[in-house]
């Protein structure tokens, strides 16, 4: 099958999401063309007649792709081809746009929306073996992703001190990092190192905000014992990082957010920062309930990984 892959290109979230499908398409034999969504329209358009694929895979989210408007234009000029489109953003209004300009729309999370196909896909997970896992004493929490006001991982970090001092467990917080933080991460890490140092957590709280590569990432998420993603309030978007703790064999809690949507084998939490701390003192508290819950995580594993997504992607490209 000929497939041109339409997404943004570089290190973001997007853009490593459309590189490891077209790695493993390429993997089983498949030819791909890819290109940046965000070149010139008229090249984007040119190449892809001049290659004449089998489908067009275009990749959605609009903080990197630009506005919908645009995107469904693009859409309108590749008529004549089997047209795909992932929505990595859910939000009804930009489907309701999208649904009628593609013979298949796909999603991390199911919208309701009028008519046209849909399929859900949850976020896949890497590809990853974790090895055995000797457990902490006391037992290592750890958490990913980049440093956000609007996370509140400062504000989460300070209720779990008590639990901390206490030596219930440790805490590795994970900087999501492309080389440099934004202001706003840079506050983010400020008031993170301020709790570690005021209120005397020692090496009981580390924060690392180095570029971490995949492997590495991974790594020192299976070398830990639980882990706990907060998001404060819904969102559009899925999380990554989740996907990553799946990869890795990891139990682990998450607020009750939509940000966690479709996460089978999750502990989950409500938004208050003190029982989303509690909760992640529990389970790292009881060995038993940590195994059950990585039981279940692997299963989820084993469901979601980015082999099976890659067949389930053929599947429809190749449907009727």
């Amino acid at each position: 099958m000929r497939i041109a892959e339409i997404s943004s290109t570089g290190t973001c979230g997007i853009a490593v999401y459309a590189d490891r499908l077209t790695g493993l398409l390429r993997e089983a034999g498949h030819d791909i063309l890819r290109l940046d969504v965000r070149a010139e329209m008229k090249q984007l358009v040119r190449e892809v007649l001049e290659w004449a694929p089998d489908v067009v895979h275009l990749h959605f989210e609009p903080s990197f792709l630009g506005s919908v408007g645009r995107f469904a234009i693009l859409l309108d000029k590749l008529q004549g081809f089997r047209r795909a489109v992932t929505l990595h953003y859910a939000d009804e209004a930009c489907w309701g746009l999208l649904q009628s300009r593609c013979e298949i729309g796909i999603a991390h999370k199911p919208m309701e929306t009028p008519g046209g196909r849909q399929e859900v896909l949850h976020m896949p997970c890497p590809m990853y073996e974790p090895g055995d896992h000797e457990p902490g004493v006391p037992p290592l929490a750890v958490t990913f992703g980049f440093l956000s006001t609007w996370k509140k991982q400062a504000a989460v970090l300070e209720a779990m001190v008590p639990r901390i001092k206490q030596g219930v467990y440790r805490v590795l917080m994970l900087c999501a990092s492309h080389g440099s933080m934004g202001s706003d991460s840079a506050h983010v890490a400020g008031e993170v190192r301020t709790i570690i140092e005021d209120r005397g957590l020692g090496d009981s709280a580390q924060l690392v905000t180095d570029f971490l590569d995949e492997a590495d990432l991974l790594a020192r998420m299976a070398a830990a014992d639980l882990g706990f993603l907060f998001a404060p309030q819904d969102t559009c978007s899925g999380s990554a990082a989740a996907r990553e703790f799946i990869a890795a064999g990891l139990p682990f809690v998450v607020s009750e957010s939509t940000h966690f949507w479709g996460l089978e084998s999750a502990v989950r939490s409500n938004q208050t920062v003190g029982d989303f701390a509690e909760t992640v003192a529990h389970l790292a508290d009881s060995p038993l309930w940590r195994s059950r819950v990585r039981a279940r995580v692997l299963a989820e594993y084993a469901r979601t990984n980015w082999r099976v997504a890659t067949q389930r992607h053929l599947e429809l490209f190749d449907g009727p």
